[in-house]
C-alpha cells in the first residue's frame, strides 16, 4: 500500500511512474513525477518489498527515506568533525519553503524569520554573522533586503537562505567545529550545501513536483513547481543534470511596534509632555519644559546646563513620575502585503576519463524578487521635538509598578499615514570546476575553481505620507503588550481617519514635521573568487596525511542614494509646492484605505502619486526636483566597498585506532593565512565626512587538534 508522503514506486521496467503528495492544512499537492530506471540513490536492500504479484514484470516496490538517513548518519559517524547532514530525500520530504526552514532542523541551529518564512540562521546562540556558507565547495554570500524591522538591506556577511528553494540540493551539511583542512572564518558553523550531479544517479533519471498553497489572508492561490533531469552516456562515463524550481508566494502582515520606549531623561529625549490631568481632560497642570524647550536633554538628575541655558526647572511629584515614565516613541498598526517570486536553476556536467579521473563542472542561477508596500498609522509627535512631545497633554492615564506609561489619553497629537514601496531583487551566480584525481593507491588531489556573484538590487524604495497635526482625543493602551489598541480621534478639522478631511499634505514644519518624499535606492554585491588545491595521503590503514594551498578573493560593494533639490550634499525629502497645492486639492484621489485590526485609515496611494508626478525620473520637472545621488550627507553612510585576499596554505594529519577497547580518532594539523585588506568609505560627520581608503595586511598561524573517543 502507498503511503501518501514521500512514496516511491519502482518497478521492473525502464521508465516507472510514481506519484506524490501531501495534504497540510493550506496546502494541496497536486502531483509529482519520477522516472528512472533504478531506485536513485536508494538500493534495493533498503526498500521495503511488498508481496510480489504472480507476474514479476509487475512487480511494485515502495521505498522510505531510510537509505539516505543511513548514509546522513553514516557520515556523521565516520568525520573528526562535529557535523550535521540531512540528505536529499530527507529535503525533498520537508514541507519547506526555502533553506533555512531545512536546516533548522539540525540540531543547535535556529532561524530568524522574515514574513513568515526562514532567512537567516543562529547556530548555538551565535548570530549569522558568525557562520560560513559554502556552496559546492566555494564559500559564497548571498543577501537580500527586508523590513526595517527585521534588518533592512543586508550589509553583512550573513548568508540569507531564502534566496534558495531547499528542493535544489542534495545534501546539506553544518560544521560545527574546525580542523586545518576547512578554512578560517567561522566561529559559530559552515554550512556546506550540495547540488545534485548526474553521478550521483545510475542513469536517466527524471522527477518533478507540482504543489499550490491558498492564502486565506491574501486570497491568492501561490504555486510551487521543482523538475530535475539527468542522465549518463559512454557507459557511465560521462553526465549530465538539470534542475529548476520555482514558486510565488503573497505575505500578508498586520501588527503594532512601537519603535522603542523612551521618557524624558532617555539619550534620544525629546522633552517633556506640555501638562496632565488628573480629572479626565477637564483642566490640565503644565509641566515644567526642559530648556530650551524646543529640544533640552533633560538629565536623570534634572538639572542641565546647555552654554549659557538656566539650570532645567526640578521636577516633583505627578509631573516628575509623568516625566520618568516611559512611554513608546512611534506607536502605531503596521500592514505589510508582500509578493515574492523565487527562481533557482543547476546545472552539472561529470566525466570519468578513467577510472582514476573525475571532472566536475556546476553552474547555479537563483533570482529572488519581491514587491513589498508597508502601510502604517502611527503617532510621530511622541519622537519629535519643538511641536510635537512637548505640545502634547497626558489625561486618562496608567503607569504600572514598572514605570511604564502603558495606557493614555493625549490631545495635541501629530499623526502621520505613511506608504513605503520597495522593489527588490537578489540575483545570484556561482560557476565551478572540480578535478578529483587518484595519483595511485595512496595519493589523491581535488583540484577546485570557481567564482560567484551576488546582487541584492532595490531600485526603489520610496516613502510618502500625509499628516494630521494637533489632534485631540488620540490613546493608545499597552495594557496587553501582545495586542495593544490604538484611538486616533478627531482632527482639528472635526473628521476620522477614513476621511480625506482627517489629512493633509504639507512641506512646512511650523505645525509638525513636513510630509515625506523619501527617495532611497540602494545595491549590495558580493562577490568571491577560489582556487584550491588539496591533497592526501594515506600512510597506513591508520594515519592519513593532508595539506593544500588555497587562494580567496572577496569583494563587497554597498551604495545608497538620496533625493536632493538645491543642495547635493544635502539630503532633502520635503514636498515641492506644486506637488502640496496638488494633492490636497483631491486627497481622497491620491489615497487608497486600509484596515488593520478593525480601524480603518486612508495612504497615501503610491501608484497613483507615481503615474501623476513621476518621482522615479531623477530629474526636475515641473512638480520639483526628483533627483538623487550617493554623496549627500545623509546617504554616504551606506556607500563603501572592500576587497579582501587571502591566502593560507596547511598541513593535517588524521589518526584512527583503538584504545584498549575503545575507538580512538582525530586530528592535529596547523593552517597559515596572510590577508590583504583594502577598505572604502566615508569617515567623518555630515557633510564634512571625506571618501577615505585604508589598506593594511597581515598573517595568522592558527593550530588544531581535535579527539573523538
Amino acid at each position: 500500500m502507498l503511503k501518501k508522503t514521500g512514496a516511491r514506486v519502482a518497478s521492473k521496467f525502464n521508465h516507472a511512474l510514481a506519484l506524490s503528495g501531501s495534504v497540510a492544512a493550506i496546502a494541496l499537492a497536486i502531483g509529482g513525477l519520477y522516472v528512472a530506471p533504478a531506485f536513485a540513490q536508494e538500493t534495493a536492500q533498503d526498500a521495503a518489498p511488498a508481496t510480489a504479484p504472480e507476474d514479476e514484470s509487475t512487480l511494485v516496490i515502495v521505498t522510505g527515506f531510510r537509505g539516505s538517513l543511513q548514509t546522513a548518519i553514516s557520515e556523521k559517524k565516520r568525520s573528526n568533525d562535529m557535523v550535521d547532514v540531512i540528505k536529499s530525500e530527507d529535503i525533498g520530504q520537508f514541507p519547506d519553503l526555502n533553506l533555512a526552514e531545512s536546516l533548522q532542523r539540525v540540531p543547535g541551529v535556529s532561524i530568524d524569520r522574515d514574513g513568515g518564512e526562514g532567512k537567516q540562521i543562529t547556530v548555538r546562540g551565535l548570530n549569522s554573522e558568525f557562520s560560513r556558507t559554502r556552496l559546492n565547495g566555494l564559500e559564497a554570500l548571498a543577501t537580500t533586503g527586508s523590513k526595517d524591522s527585521s534588518g533592512g538591506t543586508n550589509r553583512g556577511r550573513g548568508f540569507d537562505f531564502n534566496v534558495f528553494a531547499a528542493d535544489l540540493f542534495n545534501s546539506l551539511t553544518v560544521r560545527k567545529s574546525l580542523s586545518a583542512e576547512i578554512e578560517e572564518g567561522s566561529l559559530g558553523a559552515t554550512v556546506d550545501l550540495q547540488t545534485a550531479r548526474p553521478f550521483d544517479y545510475k542513469g536517466f533519471t527524471m522527477a518533478g513536483s507540482l504543489q499550490a498553497g491558498y492564502n486565506d489572508a491574501s486570497e491568492k492561490t501561490e504555486p510551487r513547481g521543482t523538475f530535475m533531469v539527468s542522465n549518463r552516456w559512454a557507459d557511465g562515463r560521462l553526465g549530465a543534470l538539470l534542475s529548476v524550481a520555482y514558486g510565488t508566494r503573497t505575505v500578508i502582515e498586520d501588527s503594532t511596534n512601537t519603535t522603542r520606549w523612551e521618557n524624558a531623561y532617555a539619550a534620544s529625549n525629546v522633552g517633556r509632555f506640555q501638562s496632565y490631568s488628573t480629572n479626565g481632560g477637564t483642566t490640565f497642570i503644565p509641566i515644567a519644559p526642559c530648556t530650551p524647550a524646543a529640544a533640552a536633554v533633560c538629565n536623570v538628575d534634572e538639572t542641565h546646563v546647555s552654554g549659557t541655558a538656566p539650570l532645567n526647572p526640578a521636577l516633583t511629584g505627578e509631573a516628575q513620575k509623568i516625566s520618568r515614565a516611559e512611554h513608546p516613541r512611534i506607536p502605531r498598526y503596521n500592514h505589510f502585503e508582500t509578493e515574492q517570486k523565487r527562481l533557482g536553476v543547476t546545472a552539472a556536467f561529470q566525466m570519468r576519463p578513467n577510472p582514476a579521473t573525475l571532472v566536475t563542472l556546476e553552474g547555479m542561477y537563483a533570482t529572488f524578487g519581491s514587491n513589498r508596500d508597508e502601510w502604517e498609522i502611527e503617532a510621530i509627535s511622541f519622537s519629535r521635538s519643538g511641536q510635537g512631545l512637548p505640545k502634547t497633554d497626558v489625561y486618562d492615564y496608567t503607569i504600572d509598578d514598572q514605570g511604564t506609561l502603558v495606557k493614555g489619553s493625549f490631545n495635541d497629537v501629530d499623526i502621520r499615514s505613511e506608504h513605503r514601496y520597495d522593489e527588490l531583487k537578489t540575483t545570484f551566480q556561482q560557476l565551478n570546476l572540480t578535478w578529483d584525481q587518484n595519483w595511485g593507491d595512496r595519493l589523491t588531489s581535488k583540484l577546485l575553481l570557481g567564482a560567484s556573484n551576488s546582487l541584492q538590487d532595490n531600485p526603489e524604495q520610496t516613502t510618502f505620507t500625509f499628516e494630521s497635526y494637533d489632534v485631540d482625543g488620540y490613546s493608545y493602551d499597552y495594557t496587553n503588550m501582545t495586542s495593544p489598541t490604538f484611538n486616533y480621534g478627531a482632527s482639528s478639522t472635526g473628521c476620522n481617519p477614513d476621511q480625506a478631511c482627517y489629512w493633509t499634505y504639507s512641506s512646512s514644519t511650523t505645525s509638525g514635521d513636513a510630509s515625506l518624499i523619501r527617495l532611497r535606492p540602494q545595491s549590495v554585491e558580493n562577490g568571491f573568487a577560489t582556487a584550491k588545491l588539496d591533497l592526501k595521503y594515506e600512510l597506513n590503514d591508520h594515519f592519513d596525511l593532508k595539506g593544500g594551498v588555497s587562494s580567496k578573493k572577496y569583494e563587497f560593494t554597498s551604495t545608497e542614494y538620496g533625493r536632493y533639490t538645491t543642495s547635493a550634499l544635502t539630503r532633502n525629502e520635503n514636498a515641492s509646492g506644486a506637488i502640496v497645492a496638488a494633492i490636497n486639492s483631491d486627497i481622497a484621489g491620491y489615497s487608497e484605505t486600509v484596515t488593520v485590526n478593525g480601524n480603518t485609515y486612508l495612504i497615501p496611494n503610491l501608484d497613483k502619486i507615481r503615474d501623476t508626478f513621476d518621482y522615479n525620473c531623477n530629474c526636475t520637472n515641473s512638480y520639483g526636483t526628483f533627483k538623487v545621488n550617493n554623496t549627500n550627507s545623509s546617504s554616504r553612510a551606506g556607500n563603501r566597498n572592500a576587497q579582501e585576499i587571502d591566502t593560507g596554505y596547511y598541513l593535517q594529519a588524521d589518526f584512527s585506532g583503538q584504545l584498549g577497547s575503545m575507538p580512538f580518532r582525530g586530528n592535529i594539523g596547523t593552517r597559515e593565512v596572510r590577508t590583504q585588506l583594502s577598505v572604502s568609505g566615508y569617515v567623518g560627520t555630515a557633510s564634512s565626512s571625506v571618501l577615505t581608503t585604508i589598506e593594511r595586511s597581515y598573517s595568522e598561524l592558527l593550530a588544531f587538534i581535535q579527539r573523538d573517543d
